[in-house]
Formats: structure tokens, C-alpha cells, sequence
């Protein structure tokens, strides 16, 4: 007792005193682990172990306490990482490396290694790119360390393995082209694992449950040496020290064909009939439909909220009922528009009920300070069922390049904004063209 005491307590001041050196893979180890049976896992050859052994300076290689460090040169490993790349952050996230102190602030184009930890905060989410092209979304306050990042390019297998520590990821994995690939999401419940699909993992340190929910393809959920197939539509839920449950069906997506698409005051009110068996709902707001800039990432007791936008321009809603036991159900898309309108131009010329005589007459407005571009239209009906002329531009002016047939035409102007968004017309004036035999 006394001399594994002695070895725990070497073993434990090596540790604090080991830096890893970039070209480092740093492994953490688990109870029951060897150094032989790490070896014969991850390096070239089991026959590395004792190299492993003196690089670490360990005395005894079958006592190696959990939760310590083992250094191994990258050269060593059998799979050679493949770094994953940010391509978006919403809000605020860090990366801690495993041979640096201090975590470092997410930016998109950072490389993602393995031995690499993700943190995001409140209202905050980042997607990563693996080297097979697949996604994964980490939504806010959740925390994910990076073990097995790889691609082999020569026979297309893919290997990549995560922890989720607390929050949720959205995967989108895909397809394997080699038998032998394998896409991991471990917590401390339960494991899942796919070949292809699309699915959610979210880990409450709390309570010790993992949910995982399944909207394409298949995932297998495993804990307690038990199974569960997860098809597509289903989730399942595991309680750590517990087999993971039968799979149950996820709620339908909600109805949101009733809301509007145009919304003109701020704060908005958003509603949509309740969905049975929903205890809550999960709704996100973003500039794009693929829900990389979050603007709003809430959970709602009832079917209706709020939001508070000073914002203009297009949006994409996604709602999602919870069930009893936290599970989020299928996804809702709805886009709308948003327009915090300025005061709409006002019309200087030609003025209202006036004559013309010129077929290609000047059209001049006044905007307002902060207005930056503007749309005029005219037209020859005075509900603009046929627009004779449609144009966009930051100037507040605009000279008719061909000539317009005599007639009676009606002219408006409205402020445009992100995207080509249009806010509400001026009045509108009516003009006459009339041409004078000489």
C-alpha cells in the first residue's frame, strides 16, 4: 500500500511538472489503462510503450493513476490528426490547448486540434468544419474536449471522437465511404455513434443525462454495455450508470404557416397553436437559414414570444417543442422580415396632379438623414398593379433614361435596407404627360 502510495505521488508530480511541447499529443488516462494497451490503441505498434514510458519518465507502467498526463510525440500516433476548422462564432466562445494555460478567444479560421477544449458562453454558438466535410454545431454554454480527430485520404476513413462535457452539439455527418470510419460523441452517460445522419446530443452535468435526438439516419446509443438503434424521428434518453431507454417517437414540428412574414414595430410578438405533449419549446432567431449568427436562443413555456429588435432585414426562425423529459422534437423553419422603418421620403417632384410636358422627366425626393438607398417606382395604375419603372440607389434623384408614353402615371418612394428589404412608400403623386402639337 505503502509503495503504490509512493508511485501514485511520483506519478502525480511528473504530471505537474511535464509541459507538452507543440508537437505533443497530450492523453489523459483512465481507469484499468496501460501503457501497453495505449500503445496497441493509438501508436504505430504496441512495441512503443516503453518508449512512452521514458519519454514520461514513468516507473511503473501498469500504475498509472486516472487523470493523468501521458506526453506522446504526434509522430508516433497511429492516425495523424486532421484539425478541424471554425467557420463561424456567434457571441463569445474560447479554445483551451492542452499545453497552454490561459484559454484563447474563438475566431473563425482557427484550426481545432486534437487534446482541444471548446467553451461557449450565454447566446453564444460555433460551427466547425471536420476534414470530411462534415458540421458541427455547438450551441451556447456547453463544453467539448476534442480526442480523435483523423482523415485518410487514401482510403477515405474517417475518424473523429469528442467528449461533450455539458450543453448540446448538432451534428451533420457525412456519409462514410469506409467501413472502418467512425463519428463519436462520448459524455459522462452514455456514448453515440453514427456512419452518416444528422442528429443532437445535449449532457446535463446536473442531472447526468444525455439526450440524443435523431432527425436523418441512424444512431447507435450505448451505456452499461447496453444498445439502443436510434432511427431517424426518434430519440432516446441515458442517466448515467443507467442503460439508455427505448427509443420514443420526437414531438412534430410546429405549425408557423400563421405567422407573419412582415413584421413593422418592434417589439415583435410571435405565436403558433401548442403542440401536444410540448412542456416547453426551444426557439432560435438568425440572420440565415443555416442558423450560424444567432440573434435569439431562448426556451419558452408556452407557444409565444417576444423580441425586442432593433434590427431590419430577413430573418429565420427555428422552433422546437420539448417533452417531458427534455428531449428537443423536429425543427420549424419560418423567415420573415423585420423593418425598423425610418420616415418614409418625402416627394419634391413632379408634384402631385401636375401635367409634364417632357417624356422623360426628373423624379426628386428627400430622404431622411440616415437613410442610405431608395426605391422608386412608377407606374400607370394607381394601385402598382404594372410597374413602368423600378429602381434602386443611394441617390435622391433619378432621370427617366427613355421616354414614357403620354398618360396619366403615379409615382412612390420607399427607404431600402439590408438584403433589398423595402420599408413602407411615401405618398403617392400623380402626374400627367401630355405633348402639345406646335
Amino acid at each position: 500500500m505503502a509503495k503504490s502510495l509512493l508511485y501514485f505521488l511520483i506519478f502525480t508530480l511528473w504530471s505537474l511538472n511535464a509541459q507538452a511541447a507543440d508537437e505533443d499529443w497530450v492523453y489523459t488516462t483512465r481507469p484499468g489503462d496501460t501503457l501497453w494497451d495505449i500503445s496497441k490503441t493509438y501508436l504505430v505498434g504496441v512495441e512503443y510503450w516503453p518508449k512512452v514510458q521514458k519519454y514520461n519518465a514513468i516507473k511503473n507502467p501498469k500504475l498509472l493513476p486516472p487523470g493523468s498526463r501521458l506526453l506522446i510525440p504526434v509522430s508516433w500516433l497511429k492516425q495523424q490528426p486532421s484539425p478541424a476548422m471554425i467557420i463561424a462564432v456567434s457571441g463569445t466562445a474560447y479554445v483551451k490547448v492542452a499545453n497552454k494555460e490561459d484559454p484563447q478567444l474563438l475566431k473563425v479560421g482557427m484550426k481545432i486540434n486534437i487534446q482541444n477544449k471548446i467553451t461557449t458562453e450565454n447566446q453564444s454558438i460555433v460551427v466547425l468544419r471536420f476534414a470530411d466535410e462534415s458540421r458541427l454545431v455547438i450551441q451556447q454554454n456547453s463544453v467539448v474536449d476534442f480526442n480523435i480527430l483523423s482523415s485518410h485520404g487514401t482510403n477515405g476513413m474517417v475518424d473523429t471522437r469528442m467528449r461533450l462535457q455539458q450543453g448540446r452539439v448538432e451534428s451533420r455527418v457525412k456519409p462514410f465511404k469506409n467501413k472502418k470510419s467512425r463519428f463519436e460523441i462520448t459524455t459522462p452517460a452514455a456514448v453515440a455513434s453514427v456512419r452518416g445522419t444528422r442528429f443532437r446530443v445535449s449532457m446535463n452535468p446536473e442531472s447526468q443525462t444525455m439526450f440524443s435526438e435523431v432527425v436523418e439516419g441512424k444512431v447507435a446509443v450505448a451505456s452499461e454495455g447496453i444498445i439502443q438503434i436510434v432511427p431517424a424521428g426518434f430519440g432516446t434518453k441515458a442517466v448515467k450508470g443507467k442503460p439508455p431507454e427505448k427509443p420514443e417517437q420526437l414531438l412534430p414540428a410546429a405549425d408557423l404557416s400563421q405567422v407573419s412574414t412582415t413584421f413593422f414595430v418592434s417589439p415583435i410578438s410571435i405565436s403558433w397553436p401548442a403542440l401536444k405533449g410540448a412542456k416547453s419549446y426551444h426557439v432560435e432567431i438568425a440572420r440565415s437559414p443555416d442558423f450560424i449568427n444567432i440573434f435569439l436562443d431562448k426556451h419558452v413555456s408556452s407557444p409565444t414570444f417576444d423580441w425586442n429588435s432593433t434590427e431590419t432585414g430577413k430573418f429565420s426562425l427555428r422552433i422546437r417543442g420539448i417533452n417531458d423529459f427534455g428531449s428537443e422534437g423536429l425543427s420549424a423553419i419560418h423567415q420573415f422580415t423585420i423593418i425598423n422603418d425610418l420616415p418614409a421620403p418625402k416627394l419634391v417632384g413632379p408634384r402631385d396632379k401636375s401635367q409634364v410636358k417632357k417624356q422623360n422627366p426628373v423624379f426628386q425626393w428627400l430622404g431622411h438623414a440616415d437613410a442610405k438607398r431608395f426605391q422608386l417606382q412608377v407606374s400607370s395604375s394607381p394601385n402598382f398593379d404594372v410597374v413602368e419603372i423600378q429602381v434602386s440607389g443611394n441617390q435622391q434623384h433619378y432621370s427617366v433614361p427613355k421616354k414614357l408614353k403620354p398618360g396619366t402615371y403615379y409615382w412612390r418612394v420607399a427607404n431600402e435596407y439590408h438584403k433589398g428589404v423595402i420599408g413602407k412608400y411615401s405618398e403617392i403623386h400623380q402626374f400627367s404627360i401630355e405633348i402639345q402639337d406646335n
